[in-house]
């Protein structure tokens, strides 16, 4: 009897032995993954705020040249190359990757965007990093709309600095501007000069 109750005893020390290991192995991985996790939120912010940063920075210099000097050289050389849209584009792809954001962008381009209410939507970009990503992409179109409203004016010589800026802005705005100037003008302009562009922006 003495053996048995000693073996007993054993097998019942044993077990909350394991029972205790494993529940403190737990609590280690648990935490490990929180700790993991926090980590990777935090880098995850702080590409947010370089890539927020840099697309805006990026956009300052090219309409502050369109505004100031629209018929330079240099301006429209600028305007009409391809690399400030390039940079902007591969700042987006880089900052979806960098977040870990490519199952998300699957997800948008596979057609689950258009099934979102915008709780869900607002739900979506409660998030730095989303933000960020939405941020790069309205600079990038709202560039490419303001090069356009900057080669159209140039072409038919248009006063542009006041859609440029809402472009800027409010790009649906500054699209709204450039086309009610281009119809005043063309309105009070003499019929002589529609057929002569007033600047040739390839040249």
């Amino acid at each position: 009897k003495a053996r048995a109750k000693s073996w007993r005893m054993a097998t019942r020390t044993a077990r909350w032995t394991s029972i205790a290991t494993n529940a403190e192995t737990r609590r280690r991985r648990r935490c490990g993954t929180k700790r993991d996790r926090n980590v990777r939120t935090c880098a995850s912010m702080a590409i947010a705020d370089v890539a927020f940063t840099a697309a805006t920075v990026a956009v300052l210099p090219v309409y502050a040249t369109m505004l100031a000097a629209p018929k330079w050289r240099l301006t429209r050389a600028v305007v009409t190359s391809p690399v400030p849209y390039v940079a902007l584009a591969g700042l987006y792809v880089w900052t979806v990757v960098s977040i870990g954001g490519v199952e998300k962008l699957a997800g948008l381009l596979t057609g689950s965007f258009t099934r979102l209410t915008v709780a869900e939507t607002a739900g979506l970009l409660a998030k730095k990093e989303e933000v960020a990503v939405v941020w790069i992409q309205l600079m990038l179109v709202d560039l490419f709309t303001a090069r356009h409203i900057y080669l159209d004016g140039l072409k038919n010589g248009i006063f542009l600095a006041h859609s440029l800026v809402l472009c800027f802005m409010a790009c649906p705005l500054g699209i709204l501007s450039h086309c009610i100037t281009k119809a005043v003008a063309r309105h009070f302009r003499p019929k002589n000069q529609d057929s002569q562009p007033a600047l040739d922006p390839s040249k």
